[in-house]
């Protein structure tokens, strides 16, 4: 498991997403999944979650080809996916412009330069390098297609979990 750091490396990760899976200038696909603990001594409700149990949050960015780049593991399932992105040290970098994250690059026959941007639900708060699906009901066509491809692309971490559950 490495993490990109460079442009370069981050880029590597991009061409793969747009290669595999025609999401372009996204570099990671970002989630949480709730593993479930017995309650802890003094844990009060902080790891109790809305599925009625305990649980330890574990966080993942995946590249294109289900690999694990980064994993945090440990927070308290009652903080969410979303506050759990928001207390780790790589949403921190990347806000900071610290991560090697490039900016801007134009899509395929394109002038307008895009974000790169890692893909995820709407647990995360959007932002220009985390994008998400449109969440309203009443989408139009070109809305409804990007949500589409955006969570064609995010499956790639909601697989990831499901190759390690498999594992056990």
């Amino acid at each position: 498991m490495k993490c990109p750091k460079t442009p370069e490396e981050w880029n590597d990760v991009a061409k793969r997403f747009t290669s595999k899976w025609k999401h372009f200038n996204c570099v990671e696909a970002l989630d949480g999944k709730h593993i479930a603990i017995k309650k802890p001594k003094g844990g009060g409700s902080l790891y109790f979650i809305y599925k009625k149990f305990h649980s330890i949050v574990l966080m993942d960015l995946s590249d294109a080809k289900y690999k694990f780049l980064f994993v945090d593991v440990g927070a308290e399932g009652g903080a969410g996916d979303g506050g759990t992105w928001q207390k780790c040290n790589l949403a921190r970098a990347i806000t900071n412009n610290r991560a090697g994250l490039q900016k801007n690059r134009n899509l395929p026959n394109d002038d307008e330069p895009i974000p790169f941007h890692i893909v995820a639900d709407d647990a995360f708060a959007l932002k220009s390098w985390m994008m998400r699906p449109y969440s309203h009901q009443l989408q139009d066509p070109t809305e409804r297609l990007y949500s589409y491809r955006l969570s064609h692309a995010h499956c790639v971490v909601e697989n990831a979990f499901g190759l390690l559950q498999m594992r056990w």
